[in-house]
């Protein structure tokens, strides 16, 4: 449980670096903040890091539109149709469903 830690401090800093306006270094944090959670088997963890991800989705949405990575953004750019961290919510999801099924609970 080493993580556990480590998974707080990056919670808290890719929160610094949001309010910062440092949206890329917050996305970062917040994607190393889900591989721990992922290395620890920790579903509400990884329910955490998506809750976060969409919150902040939403804040970029409203707050800096124009942002490379925003929802808006994005299909603008067609790279990607959704943002950064729309993409990271549902990686988050994904990773809890899976931390979740009988594919990684076999034993």
């Amino acid at each position: 449980m080493a993580s556990t830690g480590i998974f707080h401090q990056l919670i808290e800093l890719n929160g610094q670096a949001f309010t910062e306006g440092s949206y890329d270094k917050a996305s970062y944090l917040l994607t190393a903040a889900l591989f721990c959670a992922r290395s620890e088997a920790d579903q509400g963890r990884c329910i955490q890091v998506e809750r976060i991800a969409a919150a902040q989705s939403h804040l970029i949405n409203e707050l800096a539109p124009d942002y490379l990575h925003s929802s808006e953004a994005a299909p603008k750019r067609a790279i990607c149709n959704q943002g950064i961290f729309d993409l990271l919510a549902q990686r988050a999801h994904g990773t809890a469903s899976y931390l979740n099924s009988p594919l990684f609970n076999f034993g």
